[in-house]
């Protein structure tokens, strides 16, 4: 009760400062046709997060997450578990599922680019890690995970280039790379050092995506 009571004290304490950076509320927030609408919706409720200061960090999924998940808002009528079977390449369900995320990542960047912060803004300061939980392929052996960097973070890395990482570096040493990026020295993130012995051939960073 005490921890609540002191969160309604901080909330109220900020609640004009917030104001100024919600998101239109629309009817689609209570009563969304399609699981578009939730994601379209909620992408904006993390940005505004980002934008009022309340958070630095923000993940967003955008439903194949879910084993029943859906877009009947981008006109596909298939849906669920069957859509990770399909082949993929040149396939127009994922050409437009695709260019749905694509758009979602357009918008962040554009939004935070409208934000200052710095000396800049708020997308200068910022790195945009979007890739997939099933890494390369359904049923993944997760040996290969592509990643798609935007933004450099203050310059720490590596921008308009394809890198492919040599040896064996899981995607654990990703998350490592970000972590002391932003200041949290690691040395490996969820991996035990019996773990790495096996599987991860270097140790630390990920050197080859940094500037």
């Amino acid at each position: 009760f005490q921890d609540l009571n002191s969160l309604r004290q901080k909330l109220g304490q900020v609640s004009d400062h917030l104001s100024t950076f919600a998101p239109n509320v629309d009817e689609l927030y209570a009563t969304p046709e399609h699981e578009t609408d939730w994601h379209d919706r909620l992408l904006s409720l993390g940005l505004s997060a980002l934008a009022s200061g309340i958070t630095n960090t923000l993940t967003i999924g955008s439903g194949r997450g879910e084993i029943f998940g859906a877009w009947k808002g981008l006109g596909v009528e298939e849906q669920g578990h069957n859509l990770g079977h399909m082949d993929q390449p040149d396939n127009p369900i994922w050409i437009k599922i695709r260019q749905y995320n694509s758009r979602m990542l357009v918008k962040i960047m554009e939004t935070l680019d409208t934000i200052p912060e710095g000396s800049g803004s708020m997308m200068d300061h910022t790195l945009i890690v979007y890739t997939s939980n099933n890494a390369d392929k359904q049923h993944t052996n997760g040996a290969n995970w592509p990643v798609m960097l935007l933004g450099n973070f203050d310059g720490a890395f590596k921008t308009g280039c394809f890198t492919q990482i040599d040896g064996k570096r899981p995607i654990n040493s990703l998350y490592t790379t970000l972590l002391q990026t932003a200041g949290s020295q690691c040395e490996r993130f969820n991996m035990s050092d019996s773990l790495a012995r096996t599987f991860d051939t270097g140790n630390g960073v990920l050197g080859d995506i940094l500037a």
